[in-house]
């Protein structure tokens, strides 16, 4: 079992010794076991400084506080976020349904290719053209924005045991807003 300051303070037999001589044994305990704390917290834990020009700063920790996270915890979070996938990219399916949109407007773009040097071309069908790839990038942004909710919740329930928590704290902050 781990002793703690008062098992090392029975043993030491300073009970009964003067207030200066337990100040002095408290504050070579308390240093002895920040060190003994230090060194197995840097065993567990590596520390990588990361640089930053001042607009990536400024716009990481903008982000940090809209999404109410320290910024250590954020980069952690984005970071392995990346790299286990759960950031995840459009389904084939959105796919599919991109590349069908851009065919649409690349075969309209080609079948007035020709038109165009005889102006047979009105301004209606660019304006057609441009509401094509106006709805395009709008599908596109909410393609590539939209995370399924239910691999969101697993991901961040399997890596963060306090997740939970956290979801209930945010969604009450929200509601008492």
């Amino acid at each position: 079992m781990k002793k703690n300051y008062r098992d090392h303070l029975f043993e030491s037999g300073l009970l009964d010794g003067k207030t200066d001589q337990i100040k002095a044994f408290r504050e070579a305990y308390r240093k002895d076991y920040k060190q003994g704390y230090n060194k197995a917290f840097k065993k567990k834990k590596k520390r990588v400084p990361i640089l930053f020009d001042q607009d990536e700063y400024d716009y990481l920790q903008s982000e940090c506080t809209k999404y109410d996270m320290k910024f250590a915890p954020f980069l952690r979070h984005l970071i392995f976020a990346k790299l286990s996938e759960a950031v995840i990219s459009p389904s084939t399916e959105k796919l599919s349904e991109i590349e069908e949109l851009l065919r649409n407007i690349q075969n309209q773009v080609t079948n007035w290719t020709p038109h165009l040097f005889n102006n047979e071309v009105s301004l209606d069908h660019v304006q057609e053209l441009k509401e094509q790839m106006k709805d395009l990038e709008t599908y596109i942004k909410n393609a590539l924005e939209s995370i399924p909710l239910e691999k969101w919740l697993e991901f961040n329930m399997e890596n963060d045991e306090l997740f939970l928590q956290k979801l209930v704290s945010t969604i009450a902050k929200y509601i008492n807003s």
